[in-house]
């Protein structure tokens, strides 16, 4: 599903660029896209190229864009090698400026091949953050929030964007303006409603980790020509509709762009430049490795051949097409220049096959394509003479494969008071030695803050200790949210969310919840996040259930009209903790109005309001890597209430503990899952209060009652004895990507007191479930069985728990 995002929004934006690149003249010379500094730069690599001509034919290494097809290149590159050519220029566009790159900074076709095979493509191509970097709150709002729209950049960063001055435009949201700056209408709706488009899928966070940590020793502003090998890379600029030549300034950000695919990575901004994929105007840049001086230019193209009607087949196919259809002219008139062509058969790929069955298969073509061209391959050798391929410099550092020494660490980005804050939260010190894994560790706890809209580091420097150089962008500090669930007990529950400055580092914030359903609440929580402190917290929240009206539609045995408002002050969010720890006081007020069992129990005299001050301790460690469909992790939680329970029947003061806990710990071997949970719940107390005894029931935990256990077998809820024990055991398969099906078991026991076990109540529950993980959220089919019911029932649900 995120492919499908990524073409729809690549679509929209080749239409736009297309559109205007009509508008904008151009010759079809060997000077296109040079202007006074390109072609300045290109007499100083003539005159070096001139130097060598004198001993041989100068030789240039030509690749194309074609995004996952790469895996070709690299194929061909690694038989290039067995030839040791002396490349004297390497100069590529979108995978192949990527690539090229990366091969101009001296690494080998090996090299390139471990990287497109051990590379995660799908967390390389977001702007994920893997869920151990996430706090717990915003693990909780990924999962139970179908839209999330965040929006309102502080006014100076916004300025700031606007001016350019940001390396990436925004790619999520825009400033939310209303009011009487907007000078009419058609400037609000630009500003406020198209404004808000995204101009790219992701900013590219995890590719600017790819390259940053393969460009050590050539991170600064640096001339391309000065690399082992000289490089150039092709980018196009929105604004004029030509192709900017990078070749020289920052590596990185040239590498970045030359492979910005539109509606895919957002543009890179420089110079009053706005950069997407080079391919939109020279794909295959074989006349500008001619105009730089080149003799002999050896091509490796990706481009298929013109597709018929029949063979476009799927959005990727067409967002090919559309690249290549502006840049046609280009391409003919580069594939004329070309000396060796080596074009692999590309049929049945396109940019998108990240797959490693995919990358192997394209790999092999790749070669065997080069391995064609034997015969123009020698004939250039011999050409050649002795001359051997070599580095006129030492190659770049790899800070994955080789530990460096850091020197200093600054912050960009951000004011001072920030910085202070995520250089007191780093692991990573200054003038010490670190390797890729310890500060993307860093950076990726930072990112999964939520505050930034990207967080990238260079190290910068020719040698060590280099300097350490993190560039923060501050992102939307506001956010509205939208749920959505539909299921057999509760028929429509909506979920709307208002976050003010929660996004935010520090400072003040107001979280805004409501939920309308048979069972609706509002939630309002206020939070003062400081500097070098836990974040001080107060909430109110209020909801109301009537399970009584329900009861002949489901199998709850009891059914139970109330309603309860909750008051917390607390401490929570230890900064930089792996564990959600929070405790303060809380007062909990119910107003029961009705109670109802089927199995005759009279609960009349819990027809009454009741208050209950008290204190709490929680703390819970979450790092299961889907909280629906968890294949590994843990998710583990204890929670400690001390309650003030009113005054008894002889006049004394009567306090109740309450002590919980549980632990979820799934073990998977290929599609197969096993997830063992265990709950556990005890009240102390001469005589419990109806609302704070033990419930188990459903398929969502805390849904009627905020402690109420997940049971399979039983809709609504089960009221048991103060005392309370659970295991589950779930067996699941994961058929095709999506589709999962699973058996559940489930045992409770429960009884009120230890002296009396004889008595313990135990409860049996079965079901067989099939679950579909669709982009609104789980689809789930149950069919259950119980011995509290003695019959078969039957659930369905579509949308995220809350």
């Amino acid at each position: 599903m995120n492919k499908l995002r990524i073409i729809l929004a690549g679509l929209l934006a080749f239409s736009t660029i297309g559109l205007y690149a009509q508008k904008v003249e151009e010759a079809p010379s060997s000077t296109f896209g040079l202007d006074a500094k390109d072609a300045k730069a290109v007499t100083q690599i003539r005159a070096r190229m001139a130097e060598i001509r004198k001993h041989r034919p100068t030789v240039a290494l030509v690749l194309s864009g074609g995004g996952a097809k790469g895996a070709a290149m690299v194929g061909a590159l690694k038989y290039l090698e067995e030839y040791d050519f002396p490349i004297d220029m390497v100069v590529g566009t979108s995978i192949g400026g990527l690539l090229g790159g990366l091969y101009a900074l001296g690494y080998n076709a090996d090299y390139l091949d471990s990287l497109f095979h051990n590379m995660d493509w799908d967390m390389a191509l977001s702007d994920k953050v893997d869920r151990r970097y996430l706090p717990y709150s915003r693990i909780r709002n990924k999962e139970k929030y179908l839209l999330q729209f965040p929006f309102y950049y502080k006014s100076d960063d916004y300025k700031n964007y606007i001016a350019g001055e940001m390396p990436f435009a925004a790619g999520r949201s825009r400033e939310l303006r209303l009011g009487a700056d907007e000078a009419d209408m058609s400037s609000m709706a630009r500003n406020n409603l198209l404004g808000s488009l995204p101009s790219g899928f992701v900013f590219g966070e995890n590719v600017n980790h790819i390259i940053s940590s393969r460009t050590v020793g050539y991170s600064d502003s640096t001339n391309f020509f000065k690399f082992p090998i000289p490089f150039a890379c092709v980018a196009t600029d929105v604004v004029s509709g030509k192709a900017k030549i990078w070749h020289s300034g920052s590596v990185n950000l040239a590498l970045r762009s030359t492979m910005s695919i539109p509606g895919l990575f957002a543009p890179v901004r420089s110079e009053g430049m706005v950069l997407v994929d080079g391919g939109m105007r020279n794909n295959f840049p074989v006349n500008l490795a001619k105009r730089m001086g080149a003799d002999i230019v050896i091509g490796i193209d990706l481009s298929e051949r013109t597709l018929k009607a029949d063979e476009i087949q799927n959005l990727a196919d067409i967002m090919m097409a559309g690249m290549d259809l502006f840049s046609n002219d280009a391409f003919d008139l580069n594939k004329k220049m070309v000396d060796i062509h080596i074009h692999p058969d590309m049929t049945g790929f396109n940019m998108l096959s990240f797959n490693k069955t995919a990358v192997d298969t394209l790999y092999a073509r790749g070669y065997k394509s080069a391995s064609e061209s034997e015969s123009q391959l020698k004939a250039l050798r011999k050409r050649l003479g002795n001359a051997k391929g070599y580095r006129q410099a030492k190659p770049a550092v790899d800070i994955g494969r080789q530990p460096v020494r850091i020197g200093q660490i600054e912050v960009v980005g951000v004011d001072n008071q920030e910085i202070s804050y995520i250089l007191g939260g780093m692991n990573v010190k200054a003038f010490s030695v670190t390797n890729r894994d310890a500060i993307e560790d860093d950076i990726a706890r930072i990112f999964g803050k939520g505050a930034y809209d990207y967080v990238n580091y260079e190290l910068r420097g020719t040698e060590e200790p280099y300097r350490l150089r993190i560039s923060c962008k501050r992102g939307p500090m506001h956010r509205l949210g939208f749920g959505a669930r539909v299921d057999s007990e509760e028929f429509v529950s909506l979920l709307f969310n208002v976050g003010l400055n929660t996004n935010a580092l520090q400072g003040h914030s107001l979280d805004i919840t409501t939920r309308l359903s048979t069972h609706p609440y509002l939630d309002l929580l206020y939070a003062y996040n400081g500097k070098n402190f836990a974040t001080f917290n107060i909430r109110a929240n209020v909801n109301y259930l009537d399970r009584n009206n329900f009861m002949a539609m489901d199998t709850s045995p009891l059914g139970i009209t109330y309603l309860q408002t909750n008051q917390e002050i607390y401490l929570s969010n230890m900064h930089w903790s792996k564990m959600d720890v929070k405790f303060g006081l809380c007062n909990q007020f119910y107003r029961v109005f009705k109670v109802f069992s089927t199995g005759g129990v009279d609960y009349s005299r819990y027809d009454t309001s009741e208050d209950f001050p008290g204190a709490f301790l929680d703390g819970r460690i979450e790092n299961l890597d889907n909280s629906y469909f968890p294949t590994k992790g843990i998710s583990a939680g204890v929670r400690g209430d001390f309650i003030y329970a009113g005054m008894g029947a002889d006049k004394t003061t009567q306090f109740a503990g309450v002590a919980a806990a549980d632990i979820t710990l799934p073990l998977t071997y290929g599609r197969f899952s096993v997830i063992p949970s265990i709950y556990a719940r005890m009240v102390f107390s001469g005589g419990s209060p109806l609302l704070l005894r033990n419930f188990i029931g459903g398929d969502i935990r805390g849904r009627y009652i905020d402690h109420q256990v997940p049971f399979t077998g039983i809709t609504g809820g089960l009221l048991c004895g103060d005392f309370l024990a659970v295991g589950r055991l779930e067996a699941r398969v994961r058929l095709g990507k999506n589709h999962y099906v699973s058996a559940v078991s489930n045992t409770s026991l429960d009884f009120d007191d230890f002296k009396k076990l004889d008595e313990a109540r135990a409860h049996l529950g079965v079901g067989l479930n099939y679950a579909y993980n669709s982009i609104a959220g789980p689809l789930k089919f149950q069919l259950f069985w119980s011995t509290v019911t003695h019959k078969v029932g039957a659930y369905v649900s579509l949308g995220y728990n809350f």
